[in-house]
């Protein structure tokens, strides 16, 4: 195959930094590939996409060495525009890319602007739009899309330049799973059948490995490894060198082949369904029927409630009705996953509790306080929230000053804001950064900064609205681990998330919602393990849960779980 992408000793350095973001980065993308770049938060992914589609330098500036060629075009010798044309960029916001009402005149914009005859214009929207699943939407409002028709429409946008490469930074990181599938199957179709060579950055692995050709990851700005996906994850140390979140079905696949029950690793539940019946029939320490499920859920103090809604119903200006007759109660130390597809209610079901909505009808108590007669200052040391976009919370110069700024509001000692922000950026493994200007931060590292500077308040209930967004492993599992110590601790957590693993491997409770309302309520081995109710939510069950099924064994949550199960001791790490 020829090569469609080349970088030759590639470095970069942003404007005001010292340490370069590239360093030597040298790689070889063949036309008709479909790649994944993994890698660390921070380990320059981005930055390489912004290389590779001519951003920088044009746009960005900054200190460029090296060669970067894009189908026979090096990318210093072309304008960004001209550069479109053979290679295109999805954001990981959508919304920050579509600047028109409607989804034909989105698609039509680029060519547009290239001054294409109409009818040539026509030509290229109506393929991208059929190529994507979006010809039944070419008139509807950008605004009323989902966020899965959102990403469409901006790859539709990048099609209609009619590019030979597509080059998207974590498209998946806002969607739920039905969405992720559907985005993921749309970009595998114009792969094989449009011959369009796809370049993605993701972190989720998860979902995309069974559908990447090959894998290049990244760590400090340097290419590690690059080759066939079967080959680069045969090292089970590799991911967990790099702060990979190594897939479920991956992990079981390490324990099985070394217990030679397994000849080669899956990489997806579909991939394992084909060999883990045989796997099964292999001699057990313990049999299924066995096997029992110790619960999670922790018995409640009703006197004690921190969070309680009554008859809680929400309507937005725009007619939608959010949040119907919803009941519910949190209480001290208990940890909640809040889950549901896009656009279920759990934001504003969120935003209720943190006293930043109001009621239309029914009743919102937190530690027995009518949140209607209540301003969120009276909340500020009570309830801490984060949201989905930590770009809507963080405003100061440095990161210590963001951290420091509600403990100044609450009234303590400089001595006292000191230690705390002494101690919070300690925590969250944010000391390298204390003098940055948060937005000059990674996204991952944008949303540890927002955390931080709400536990930096030491509120009683924490409220995250999906904080593993964009964030790598070792970020995830710092930011849990520290959540599960300080719930032990006394502290109610609930966090709204799509991702159904770090539900299963960390709630207490899980609380599923459907348009507006709660369907399910309870222990996670049972909510999760409901699988025609998830999906009609637009999510799936955990992979451990779809794993234990086809081994005939109860519901299991992580696959750390499957391996006490099954051999009565856990080894898989």
């Amino acid at each position: 195959m020829n090569n469609i992408v080349t970088t030759r000793n590639l470095w970069y350095v942003y404007t005001g930094q010292k340490e370069p973001a590239l360093k030597n980065i040298n790689l070889k993308i063949n036309d008709g590939d479909f790649v994944l770049i993994a890698g660390p938060t921070g380990c320059g992914k981005s930055t390489l996409a912004l290389c590779l589609t001519g951003l920088i330098p044009h746009v960005l500036g900054g200190e460029i060495k090296g060669k970067v060629v894009v189908d026979g075009k090096d990318t210093r010798d072309f304008e960004v525009f001209q550069l479109a044309q053979s290679i295109g960029l999805v954001f990981q916001n959508a919304e920050n890319q579509l600047c028109s009402l409607n989804v034909e005149d989105e698609v039509a914009f680029g060519p547009e602007n290239l001054a294409q005859p109409r009818k040539e214009i026509e030509k290229r929207v109506n393929f991208a739009l059929h190529a994507t699943g979006l010809h039944d939407l070419r008139h509807k409002y950008t605004s009323n899309l989902s966020g899965g028709q959102k990403h469409k429409t901006v790859i539709a946008s990048a099609l209609s330049m009619l590019p030979k490469i597509l080059v998207l930074d974590e498209p998946l990181a806002e969607l739920d799973p039905v969405g992720n599938r559907e985005l993921l199957q749309t970009l595998k179709r114009l792969n094989e059948e449009f011959g369009i060579t796809v370049v993605l950055i993701e972190h989720k692995m998860e979902q995309v490995l069974g559908y990447t050709k090959k894998v290049i990851l990244l760590k400090e700005g340097e290419i590690i490894t690059n080759g066939e996906t079967s080959e680069v994850f045969k090292d089970k140390k590799l991911g967990e060198w790099l702060g990979l979140r190594i897939p479920e079905t991956l992990k079981l696949s390490y324990e099985l082949i070394e217990r030679g029950l397994l000849a080669k690793p899956a990489f997806s539940v579909e991939e394992a369904s084909t060999s883990m019946p045989q796997m099964w029939k292999s001699k057990l320490h313990r049999p299924p029927d066995s096997i029992s499920i110790i619960p999670r859920e922790k018995k409640r103090n009703f006197e004690n409630e921190l969070i309680k809604a009554e008859g809680l119903c929400y309507v937005y200006n725009d007619g939608t009705v959010a949040l119907r007759d919803i009941d519910l109660s949190i209480f001290p130390s208990e940890f909640v996953a809040l889950l549901g597809g896009n656009g279920a209610g759990k934001t504003t079901l969120a935003l209720q509790m943190a006293g930043q909505l109001k009621p239309i009808k029914g009743k919102m108590y937190i530690q027995g306080k009518d949140t209607a007669k209540l301003g969120v200052a009276d909340l500020a040391g009570i309830v801490g929230y984060t949201f989905q976009n930590p770009d809507c919370q963080l405003f100061c110069k440095t990161v210590k000053d963001e951290i420091a700024f509600g403990p100044r509001q609450l009234g303590l000692t400089k001595e006292a804001v000191n230690d705390t922000v002494k101690y919070t950026l300690r925590t969250m493994n944010l000391e390298k950064f204390k003098d940055r200007d948060p937005h000059t931060l990674s996204r991952g590292q944008r949303m540890g900064v927002a955390v931080a500077s709400v536990l930096a308040m030491k509120p009683k209930i924490l409220i995250l609205d999906e904080p593993t967004l964009g964030q790598d492993f070792n970020r995830i599992r710092s930011l849990m681990m520290l959540l599960k110590s300080l719930n032990r601790e006394g502290l109610a957590v609930v966090t709204i998330t799509h991702d159904v693993n770090i539900a299963a491997e960390y709630a207490c409770r899980a609380i599923l919602m459907d348009r507006g309302k709660i369907i399910a309520d309870g222990d996670p081995h049972y909510v999760l393990s409901q699988e025609n109710l998830l999906r009609s939510t637009s999510l799936e069950p955990p992979t451990a849960v779809c794993l234990s099924k086809l081994a005939g064994l109860p519901p299991m949550l992580t696959v750390s779980e499957i391996s006490t199960a099954v051999w009565g001791v856990n080894e898989i790490q």
